[in-house]
């Protein structure tokens, strides 16, 4: 686990988004978990959370998880899952 404060200066280039660039401060809140069983399965998982503060509410949220099992001899099997995401996008950038 780690927490600080951090600054992102975002430079948005679609012709549909009115806010080109955004300047965010924010906290920082981070962990990692690593599960093993020998050399035979992983399990990592890494988040991290971005709370704004100058702009109250908002929250970015950043996740990476693996799984490796090795199944036999050279053959093993990693499956990943990882995303981004943002509860106050720029306009634009929602789904529609």
């Amino acid at each position: 686990m780690l927490g600080g404060f951090a600054w992102q200066n975002t430079q948005y280039s679609e012709t549909n988004v009115s806010a080109k660039t955004q300047n965010l401060v924010t906290g920082l809140i981070a962990g990692e978990v690593r599960l093993f069983k020998f050399n035979k399965t992983n399990l990592d998982f890494t988040g991290t959370l971005f709370p704004a503060l100058n702009q109250p509410g908002r929250v970015k949220f950043n996740m990476n998880s693996t799984y490796y099992i090795k199944i036999t001899g050279n053959l093993s099997w990693n499956l990943s899952f990882y995303g981004n995401w943002d509860n106050q996008p720029p306009p634009g950038f929602c789904w529609q």
